[in-house]
């Protein structure tokens, strides 16, 4: 295979790749709309603690997320 050819293979992948979200764990920042966002059926978690929860936000407000 020419170099020229290698180069053009190149590029097709780069214009499939155009456009595709970062990977996960990329640290690239992903945006969704809330809307996207789908219940997992699976969650075990479901009660939760009112206080518990206000005190995690006024701390992540405070504080910010790590």
């Amino acid at each position: 295979m020419s170099y020229a050819q290698k180069l053009d293979d190149v590029a097709l992948l780069l214009d499939e790749l155009e456009g595709l979200e970062p990977a996960v764990g990329s640290g690239a920042v992903l945006e969704i709309a809330l809307s996207q966002i789908e219940e997992d059926p699976g969650q075990p978690r479901r009660n939760f603690d009112q206080a518990a929860l206000e005190e995690l936000a006024a701390s992540i407000r405070e504080r910010g997320l790590l």
